[in-house]
């Protein structure tokens, strides 16, 4: 089951949610003194029924970067070169396919949402997340 919805998590109005029963995909676009562009969080759906974050894509202009997110412990961040709004959505877009998601949330300690159902359905869920982060980048920086 995949919910395409606005929902705030922390209290902010401007994210956009995709949901499915296991993931939940939150989006927005940010602008900051030095940099601007679409950020997607990525969360989990623990056994104890608390959402974890396990992913992040800051898909910015200048800086992109993305965190793998670990229990207990900071995230490892990478860095990207600038390569356009639709570069690094796509680099998320394929980090999220395949076997990378599953492959990732094991080696980061989340074992438990790599079902093959629950990735399944959050692969489902990848092009209408995808789309609509490049619909916000329309909206917010004139970028198709």
């Amino acid at each position: 089951m995949m919910n395409t919805h606005d929902m705030d998590m922390h209290d902010s109005p401007d994210w956009r949610t995709v949901e499915t029963d296991a993931f939940r995909f939150r989006y927005k676009f940010r602008t900051n003194a030095n940099d601007r562009g679409p950020t997607l969080e990525v969360y989990g759906l623990l056994d104890d029924g608390e959402w974890k974050e396990v992913l992040k894509f800051d898909c910015f202009e200048s800086g992109p970067h993305w965190h793998r997110c670990y229990p207990g412990r900071a995230d490892d961040v990478f860095n990207q070169e600038p390569a356009g709004f639709d570069a690094v959505i796509a680099f998320a877009s394929t980090q999220l396919s395949g076997d990378s998601l599953p492959t990732m949330l094991r080696e980061q300690g989340y074992a438990a949402l790599t079902t093959p159902e629950r990735i399944a359905a959050a692969q489902a869920a990848v092009p209408t997340v995808i789309a609509a982060m490049r619909q916000v980048v329309a909206e917010h920086a004139g970028v198709s």
